[in-house]
């Protein structure tokens, strides 16, 4: 007896264990007999079907009780007999109150000892929130995916809008370009003539406009270019010296005009050759320069460049323009830098201009590693800065102009200016290379200083003095010190007139290092010969034909063009022969021995490109002439195109006759020596005109 109730004992401990993990495990558990009648369930599988009690539940029939999908019902029954336990089952139930209900079922048959199914029982897990989850996932695959499906229509449309509105701006540049060739060659023609002030006047209004288009031209491809990201700089050996120095040579003329005193210094830490970008690196310090220019009235614009940071071979340059213009209010100064954006609405109908130097200048000065900014008072003036990085050159050569110079040393030298900003710059060269400078800053002065005892071995004075004048000031003095060398500065463009008689050595301002270099050397030693020649402004050879005859070919198919290009060589002294497309170009080189053909790009029958090709195949280098792209087509990507059709020069219209000069001089000295010449000068620019990259 005692041994039945510890048996019966031990079965109710059992029973209450098996009942509470029953009731309490949060998968719902049940048993269904054959025929669809619930036998048992425990709370969780009571709760997920929405009953309030066991004892309601257990009156349904899973079969006749639609809880679930009858397809998927029978394909659950169905498994189950064929395996006798099944796993993993998901489907759709319905609760009591009619929501739905994802579960996964796990169930397994109990057998009779005959065979016979006695009950059915299995648990079910609630995967409501996971396959709602998985539903929203997939529907968000799908959006995404057609999202991307409309990305890449967009993209289609996007890519097809991008090359039509480059092409249409190519196209237009091109249309602009052909009869703004023909404007601008014939007023540099015109103005060699002997022409009325008034009649030059016009000449040079008509010039400046021609010009001014161009520029504004120029600045909306190569916006459109970088907006679209197909500005790739470039890395080749660069003279930070020589390309600011050419960027100042650019508005020096404007800045003569108006007065306007143009200085530029460069560090002496800053080496003499880097790595990097001359072109892009020339058309930020143009933009800064030509701003400052237009808008400055009176006083002086100064450009400076100086080594920020120097790691290793690595560097961060500087480089600054500072101006005494108008000055800018600091509420205006945001919009400086975007596109299309000037300080003030009425600034673009009193000075003119697209909106566009400044945000171009931003982004390539953030293509080149740096950043731009302005600090400016209104009424005061204003000082545009950037940074760029650039590598060392490690094929520099120094300079020869740096430090101690034998020649220089212990020699004095008087220098005369007005301007506050040049003679610092000039006395501290000056004193660098090891010489004694007095400065002074009028004709007056310098002359009392003299007279007082003062002596010098050169005097180095502005041509431009208030007061009495450079030229009478050397007058003065070489009366006083007969011994005395003198170096002339004159405004760039400044033409000699006819009372200036001195024998001075003339040097242009802004003032070059290399320059007043030859000019110092020159003024104590008369056996020197210069190492940099003066090109600040180009003498014409109108004898060149003579000297160097040439037999060339203009591939042109506008008449106008063609008058212009023969009215050039005509001043260069050359005669030519002109066609009208590349075909014609084939024939005739067949027939004559031509040196150079200016070939143009865009002509009908056969275009200039594929007409080099031609030629490039039918002769060796050394057989054929010279091939000079001149060109409406302006963007970097043309210029690449003609030299990789086999081009060995390259002009970009409108040409101008010094570049035509230069361009039969590089082909002379083809024929002479039987050599390429590269059209590429140390600093990475090409030849074609300046302006295009302004």
């Amino acid at each position: 007896r005692k041994e039945l109730e510890e048996s019966a004992s031990k079965a109710r401990r059992s029973e209450m264990r098996y009942r509470t993990l029953f009731e309490n495990v949060p998968a719902g558990i049940y048993r269904v007999s054959p025929d669809g009648k619930i036998l048992a369930a425990n709370s969780a599988f009571v709760k997920m079907l929405g009953f309030a009690n066991t004892k309601e539940l257990l009156t349904k029939n899973i079969k006749r009780n639609s809880f679930v999908d009858e397809e998927a019902r029978l394909r659950f029954e169905k498994t189950l007999a064929e395996r006798g336990a099944i796993r993993g089952f998901d489907t759709l139930w319905r609760t009591h109150n009619g929501t739905a209900l994802y579960v996964r079922e796990n169930a397994n048959a109990v057998m009779n000892s005959d065979g016979t199914v006695r009950y059915y029982e299995g648990t079910i897990e609630d995967i409501t929130a996971r396959k709602r989850a998985q539903s929203a996932m997939k529907r968000q695959a799908r959006e995404l995916a057609a999202m991307v499906r409309e990305l890449e229509k967009a993209k289609v449309v996007a890519e097809s809008a991008t090359r039509a509105k480059g092409e249409f701006l190519a196209n237009m540049s091109h249309e602009i370009r052909t009869p703004m060739n023909a404007v601008i060659g014939m007023t540099s023609l015109l103005r060699d003539l002997d022409l009325t002030h008034e009649q030059a006047d016009y000449v040079d209004t008509i010039r400046v406009s021609g010009e001014s288009l161009l520029a504004i031209i120029n600045d909306i491809l190569d916006f459109s270019k970088i907006e679209a990201g197909r500005v790739e700089l470039e890395t080749r050996p660069v003279s930070v010296r020589s390309t600011i120095e050419g960027a100042v040579d650019l508005v020096a003329a404007k800045a003569a005009e108006k007065n306007i005193e143009l200085v530029c210094d460069i560090g002496d830490e800053v080496p003499s050759s880097i790595l990097g970008d001359s072109t892009r690196l020339r058309q930020i310090v143009v933009n800064l320069l030509s701003n400052s220019v237009k808008f400055t009235k009176r006083g002086e614009v100064v450009v400076t460049a100086a080594v920020k940071e120097h790691v290793g071979d690595e560097l961060t340059i500087q480089v600054s323009v500072r101006d005494t213009g108008v000055g800018i209010p600091a509420d205006r100064l945001g919009r400086l830098f975007k596109a299309f954006s000037q300080a003030d609405s009425s600034t673009t109908r009193k000075y003119g201009g697209t909106g566009l130097g400044l945000a171009i200048s931003k982004r390539l000065t953030e293509l080149m590693g740096g950043r731009i900014w302005v600090e400016s008072e209104h009424g005061t003036g204003s000082t545009f800065s950037f940074t760029f990085t650039a590598s060392v050159d490690p094929a520099a050569e120094p300079e020869g102009i740096a430090g101690i110079q034998a020649t220089l040393t212990g020699k004095s030298i008087l220098v005369v200016d007005d301007n506050a900003t040049s003679r610092r710059i000039l006395s501290k060269s000056l004193e660098a290379w090891g010489m004694n400078a007095i400065l002074c800053s009028t004709g007056e002065e310098a002359v009392r200083a003299v007279e007082e005892g003062t002596t010098a071995n050169i005097v180095l004075i502005d041509r431009e003095l208030p007061g009495i004048d450079g030229l009478r000031t050397s007058a003065e003095i070489a009366k006083i010190l007969p011994s005395a060398s003198f170096v002339m500065m004159s405004p760039f463009g400044r033409r000699e007139t006819e009372d200036d008689e001195s024998d001075a050595y003339r040097i242009n301002k802004p003032v070059k290092l290399v320059r007043l270099y030859d000019a110092l050397h020159a003024a104590i030693d008369s056996d020197y010969r210069r190492t940099h020649t003066d090109d600040d402004a180009p003498e014409i050879n109108t004898q060149m034909g003579e000297d160097h005859p040439l037999r060339i070919l203009i591939a042109e198919d506008n008449l106008i063009n063609q008058k212009v290009a023969l009215r050039l060589l005509e001043r260069l002294g050359y005669k030519a022969d002109v066609v009208a497309n590349g075909l014609e170009a084939l024939v005739s080189v067949r027939h004559v021995d031509y040196d150079i053909v200016l070939m143009d790009v865009q002509m009908p029958e056969m275009d200039g490109l594929e007409a080099t090709r031609q030629l490039c195949k039918l002769y060796e280098k050394h057989e054929r002439p010279r091939i000079c792209a001149v060109t409406a087509d302006a963007q970097a990507s043309d210029r690449d195109a003609c030299f990789e059709a086999g081009m060995d020069d390259y002009l970009s219209k409108p040409v101008r006759l010094d570049q035509i000069a230069e361009a039969l001089q590089r082909a002379e000295r083809r024929a002479i020596h039987g050599d390429p010449v590269s059209t590429e000068a140390k600093d990475g620019t090409d030849s074609s005109d300046s302006s295009d990259n302004s």
